[in-house]
């Protein structure tokens, strides 16, 4: 099993070959650094802010939240991450649509 980063994936067609051959037989692949420092830094900040007006509304802070990159910018800027949505789709081999978040 190779580890790859998702940038090697993305632009290196026999990396890629490489990584689809693995998951074929494996079922998964693991990709490197799809998030920078700076996004993940800013994930953290958007779950925290998310689970702490939770809290002040008396919910619990780590529910299931549906949907919630329909409604929270920063939750969309996640999963709409280029690195992301390029890497499943390379391994699923098509189009991908969001809907569930």
């Amino acid at each position: 099993m190779a580890i790859v980063s998702a940038h090697d994936f993305l632009t290196d067609s026999q990396m890629r070959e490489g990584v689809l051959s693995g998951y074929r037989k494996t079922g998964f692949a693991i990709l490197t650094d799809v998030y920078a420092p700076s996004e993940i830094a800013r994930m953290r900040a958007t779950w925290n802010e998310i689970g702490e007006g939770r809290r002040k509304e008396g919910k619990r802070t780590h529910a299931t939240l549906l949907m919630t990159h329909l409604s929270n910018e920063g939750v969309a800027g996640i999963v709409r991450n280029r690195n992301l949505v390029g890497a499943v789709e390379g391994l699923l081999g098509g189009k991908v649509e969001l809907i569930q978040s």
